[in-house]
């Protein structure tokens, strides 16, 4: 038996201790990265990116009493903008004038109330709140909606 080899001089634990530790930090870098990439992608850090500021999941008073919610509120430079967002798979069939709007996906059919009225509540309820601002609402569908009889 050879005493010079790498097992006799302690440097084959060594080594293994080396290589997982590198094998570690490549898939910490990788997680993070990957982690990174997906919140630069979300919804709000898109929101937050195009606005001077954001405010998600908020509570205020409602012009008839109690409390509404805003899902997301953007200050921009031509005033406050009031989003809804949607996430909807589908063919979706609806207008302003429509009171149930439909969602065709695949074989699977379903319906929910059109979105229009209760945002037009919301930004009512910001104007009531700041008069001297301009408010604009958005109603905003996730890509997996499809609107192909326009609107």
């Amino acid at each position: 038996m050879a005493e010079g080899g790498l097992a006799a001089t302690g440097r084959l634990p060594l080594l293994v201790g080396l290589g997982l530790l590198g094998m570690a930090a490549l898939a910490g870098a990788a997680t993070w990265w990957h982690v990174r990439r997906k919140r630069a992608g979300s919804v709000p850090a898109r929101l937050a990116r195009v606005s001077q500021a954001l405010l998600s999941g908020v509570l205020i008073p409602h012009v008839e009493g109690g409390h509404i919610h805003l899902q997301h509120v953007l200050l921009t430079r031509q005033g406050i903008l009031v989003v809804d967002l949607r996430d909807i798979v589908g063919h979706v069939f609806g207008s302003e004038s429509m009171q149930e709007w439909t969602v065709l996906d695949r074989s699977h059919r379903s319906t929910f109330s059109n979105p229009l009225p209760a945002l037009y509540d919301r930004m009512a309820a910001v104007r009531r709140l700041v008069p001297e601002v301009p408010v604009r609402g958005l109603v905003v569908f996730t890509p997996g909606a499809d609107f192909s009889k326009g609107y």
